[in-house]
């Protein structure tokens, strides 16, 4: 099951950057060379150290070793959860209202587009929240 989870977030973690790096009609070369890099050379890479620890350690001390590697990396996900910043939902029928009672009380002035407005509305909130944090 480790082992699926692994190999999945492995390759997402693959295209992702060959996304990136690749530029229009090298998609496809790239991709074939950074899974011949990362996954076969990392495949067999990682069957030799594996073999050589269980031959030098034995098998269980190596079950323990991933269990022990499990246990800090749920740590790791768990205070990084923590720390990511959370993402407000914009309530866009108050902007509406909002929008509405503006443009009621005052024509003279011109008129802004609501969405640009709470884009920056939301970026000022989320930007004084992080300095609070911190």
């Amino acid at each position: 099951m480790l082992n699926a989870v692994s190999f999945g977030a492995l390759w997402w973690a693959v295209q992702v950057q060959c996304d990136d790096i690749a530029t229009p009609g090298t998609e496809r070369s790239v991709a074939r060379v950074y899974n011949v890099l990362c996954l076969d050379v990392g495949r067999a890479l990682g069957s030799v150290i594996a073999g050589l620890a269980a031959q030098r350690f034995g098998i269980a001390w190596m079950f323990r070793g991933a269990a022990l590697g499990l246990i800090v990396w749920c740590c790791v996900l768990a205070l990084l959860q923590v720390k990511a910043p959370r993402q407000r939902r914009i309530n866009y029928s108050r902007l509406l209202a909002a929008d509405a009672s503006e443009n009621s009380e005052s024509d003279s002035e011109p008129e802004k587009d609501w969405l640009d407005k709470a884009m920056v509305d939301d970026w000022s909130n989320n930007n004084s929240g992080r300095r609070m944090h911190h």
